[in-house]
């Protein structure tokens, strides 16, 4: 059995992918991983390195991720970036969704339009942007969709639309009402 065709045999499970990154997020957030995190933080977008794999193995993140387990890798490598850059900052806040976080952090609809029409490498790169942005606004909310948006990337049509289909939703949605964002 091929690499990819093992990876496609496991069913996708939201919840245990929410706890997942969360744990990931707690993981980086502890000051016994900080140099973990300092290192991913420090990688070129898209970058695999050796850290990672302390990442995907400890959390078995290679279920999730779809295509050869080069290409997990580098999706894997995107998302730990992100989130390294974000330590601290997960929560599970009821509206702290991505795209609300976006919004509470100002991020502009031109930045936001040209995150979610991102792919591959220029994903890597506008997600790295954006994740700086909303470290230095200090903006706390759920990172699973953040995980997701870049995973989406190397899935099927439909599920690269529906991933931005919602992030275009939670972050319109928290503009037209933000004081619905504002709890931690």
């Amino acid at each position: 059995m091929s690499d990819a065709s093992a990876h496609k045999s496991h069913e996708f499970d939201w919840m245990v992918f929410s706890k997942t990154v969360g744990s990931i997020a707690g993981h980086l957030g502890l000051d016994a991983n900080r140099g973990d995190a300092a290192h991913l933080r420090r990688a070129e977008p898209g970058e695999v390195v050796a850290t990672l794999y302390k990442y995907i193995e400890r959390h078995e993140l290679g279920k999730f991720a779809s295509g050869t387990a080069d290409q997990r890798d580098a999706q894997w490598s995107v998302v730990l970036q992100a989130m390294a850059t974000l330590s601290d900052l997960h929560t599970y806040a009821k509206g702290k969704t991505f795209g609300a976080a976006l919004a509470e952090a100002s991020v502009s609809e031109l930045r936001f339009m040209k995150l979610s029409r991102a792919r591959g490498d220029q994903l890597a790169t506008e997600l790295r942007a954006t994740a700086q942005r909303l470290a230095a606004k200090k903006t706390k909310f759920d990172q699973t969709a953040l995980a997701w948006l870049v995973l989406s990337d190397a899935r099927s049509p439909a599920s690269r639309a529906k991933a931005r289909r919602g992030l275009a939703r939670d972050y319109f949605s928290a503009l037209r009402n933000p004081s619905k964002n504002t709890s931690d």
